[in-house]
């Protein structure tokens, strides 16, 4: 939009709408709901994005023809018929919904502040699952206007016979007495969920599948695979795999992208440019997700969709991309959805970043302004009408309550969203401070524990400038040496954590140190590589009964918050502090110190180039994995590790051992396993 065009001291109001089908009903007679919602672009993007600050209202339902009375001779057109006619209601209904857009004058409202403003409303965007229609010619792939849109729907209604949508609910958007030109091409907002997410899924996972499993029928290789992968707190493991998943959740693909790469990455059948495909789709995805662009971003961006299209040929000569009805292979790309990366750059220029473009938010509001109010009324006919009084009257409810408030000074508790507000990231939230109830009293949070009580205090994040939270009391308290040793497993402990005291000028090993406080958990904050991201909490555990010890990422001294460089990789065996009584005097080494198994250094020779993934190993000493000594706060974050599975595996007995570090000596350091990740472990 040209801002000349718009009066001087006027302030401009965007609108963005967003709409989705949704069902009502799953068995009985198949009732589907159109609502479409309205927000305004001068809301806080992080606000919108909250459902449960009702940043969006219902506009209206848009009907939907299930069937025509009429009878038809002509079979052919009374099955083409059905869409005709709900094309052409749909088109004239959203007409009539914006139609106070089609004369445009300046209107007064009043801020919140109380002053008069003039504004002048635009439809700035629409964020919805558009259509999949071919044109005139589909090979054709062009940048398209309104205009060439318009031709193209003319076009094809006459090769077909139809008379289909003459005039379009945008048609009148082109100028018409409002003197700003809005182009619906530039409206329609690029959708994350379905032109990111939904592709991998319903594309690039399916035509790897082709390709790395079996042919005889056997047990997949990809779920094989998944099942393997090294289950970390907070994150998805797909136990059973991924074959029997009939329909895909935003949520399903997500976790499927964090782990996927490394799940297939050393297949027999995945070959190099196979993994460079696979890599620079999800580059594309997690780049479009970014919650801020660069110039150098944009370009990745590019890059990344460039290489896909360069590499992807390999889907057809490997005989991925197949016909699901007759086998055949489909040497064509012909998917609008797989066009899209192509134009995804500009959409970024002309709107700003994607995060707040994606129907992830619309279908989260069908549960409270469709689904519950289709609850709400008696299910039969006539029940839209049920609908917009009930959503009415909850409104008007919310509206009260926090008028009250106001008045009241008294502003109401936070209401949680279930399942909003995943963000950038693929749906991961703070994960708890403390512990988790295993143990630790039902501590939850950090408290400052007094001399008095425990002989010193617990580090606590915001006084003591630390990066880490443990439970106030120790999970195994007073645990004897020896029986630490043969619990967690670590024969060399003694010999490591005598080395550890020669580096602090201690000579031999403390006698305090006969007995130890022992955490089975602890939470670290993830370093943030920019101020638009979020604060993260993360849980790493090392719980000998369960045989579960992660994997962290160690500072050396000349680590940076991105990049991998001065970091060294460790397994956590043990997180322990010195036991003692409060009359006894405090041991010569206060801190609380973690034991870790160490990996070989991470160089640039060990990265893979086809997966851009770096590699590390175990670091032998004999029989024994090496080990060391570090205080806790050494420990910058979980290290997510993929496990480097060489060959079929099927020949990995179930039996053998856990899905776990153990049962593995080679390992990829996996970038995506979040946006956090992906930004800074490269």
């Amino acid at each position: 939009m040209e801002q000349s065009k718009v009066p001087a001291g006027t302030t401009v109001i965007p609108i963005i709408l967003a709409s989705d089908k949704t069902t009502l009903t799953s068995h009985t007679r198949g009732r589907m709901a159109h609502p479409l919602y309205l927000t305004l672009g001068n809301i806080r993007k992080d606000v919108r994005a909250s459902i449960h600050r009702q940043a969006y209202l219902l506009l209206a339902y848009i009907p939907i023809l299930l069937k025509i009375k009429q009878k038809l001779q002509n079979k052919t057109m009374k099955k083409a018929m059905l869409g005709i006619l709900s094309k052409r209601l749909y088109h004239q209904c959203v007409t009539k919904i914006l139609s106070p857009l089609k004369d445009q004058k300046l209107y007064r409202t009043v801020d919140t502040d109380g002053f008069e403003r003039e504004t002048w409303r635009i439809l700035m965007s629409w964020i919805a699952d558009m259509e999949e229609n071919d044109l005139d010619s589909p090979e054709d792939f062009s940048t398209q206007s309104s205009a060439s849109v318009k031709r193209g729907i003319a076009a094809a209604a006459k090769k077909a016979g139809y008379c289909g949508v003459e005039t379009p609910f945008w048609g009148w958007m082109e100028g018409s007495g409002t003197g700003v030109q809005v182009d619906i091409v530039k409206v329609m907002s690029y959708d994350l969920l379905h032109w990111c997410h939904k592709p991998f899924a319903d594309y690039i996972v399916p035509w790897t599948q082709n390709i790395i499993d079996e042919e005889d029928g056997g047990e997949s290789e990809t779920d094989l695979r998944l099942w393997l992968q090294i289950p970390h707190p907070g994150f998805r493991h797909f136990s059973n795999g991924i074959s029997g998943f009939s329909q895909w959740t935003q949520g399903d693909m997500r976790d499927l992208e964090k782990e996927f790469l490394g799940a297939i990455a050393s297949a027999p059948k995945a070959t190099r440019q196979l993994l460079q495909a696979t890599q620079s789709f999800l580059d594309y995805i997690y780049l479009a997700t970014y919650l801020y662009h660069t110039e150098k971003s944009l370009g990745q961006l590019e890059e990344s969709a460039k290489t896909f299209e360069d590499t992807r040929q390999v889907y057809v000569s490997l005989n991925g991309r197949v016909s699901e009805t007759t086998g055949e292979v489909i040497d064509s790309f012909l998917i609008p959805k797989l066009h899209i990366p192509r134009h995804i750059t500009s959409c970024i220029w002309w709107k700003g970043t994607l995060d707040g473009s994606s129907t992830e938010g619309s279908e989260r509001l069908h549960i409270d302004l469709v689904k519950e109010a289709w609850q709400a009324s008696n299910h039969r006919d006539g029940h839209f009408l049920q609908m917009i009084h009930w959503v009415d009257l909850r409104e008007r409810i919310d509206t009260l309550e926090l008028y009250l408030c106001w008045r009241d000074e008294k502003w109401p508790p936070e209401r949680t969203g279930e399942g909003e507000g995943e963000g950038a990231d693929g749906g991961e939230g703070n994960q708890e401070r403390g512990g988790d109830g295993q143990g630790d009293g039902g501590a939850v949070t950090v408290k400052k524990q007094t001399g008095a009580h425990n002989g010193w205090d617990v580090p606590d994040p915001i006084v003591d400038n630390v990066f880490y939270s443990l439970a106030k009391r120790p999970h195994l308290p007073r645990t004897a040496l020896n029986n630490t040793i043969s619990l967690f497993d670590i024969p060399d402990f003694p010999a490591n954590l005598l080395e550890y005291f020669k580096t602090k000028s201690i000579g031999g090993v403390p006698n305090q140190f006969a007995e130890l406080d022992i955490w089975t958990h602890v939470c670290f904050l993830l370093p943030i590589p920019n101020d638009f991201m979020k604060a993260e909490w993360r849980r790493v555990r090392a719980q000998p009964e369960q045989k579960i010890f992660d994997a962290v990422l160690v500072d050396d001294g000349e680590a940076d918050v991105v990049g991998l460089q001065g970091y060294s990789v460790g397994e956590l065996r043990l997180i322990f502090r010195a036991a003692f009584l409060p009359h006894q005097p405090p041991p010569a080494s206060t801190e609380i110190l973690a034991y870790i198994f160490t990996f070989s250094p991470i160089t640039q020779r060990d990265k893979d180039s086809a997966t851009q993934l770096y590699k590390v190993k175990k670091d032998y000493r004999g029989e024994n994995q090496r080990g060391r000594v570090v205080e806790l706060g050494a420990i910058i974050r979980p290290c997510p590790l993929a496990p480097v599975i060489v060959g079929s595996a099927e020949i990995l007995d179930e039996k053998e051992g856990l899905r776990s570090l153990s049962r593995f000596h080679k390992f990829y350091i996996n970038s995506f396993a979040s946006l956090n990740e992906y930004i800074c472990l490269v």
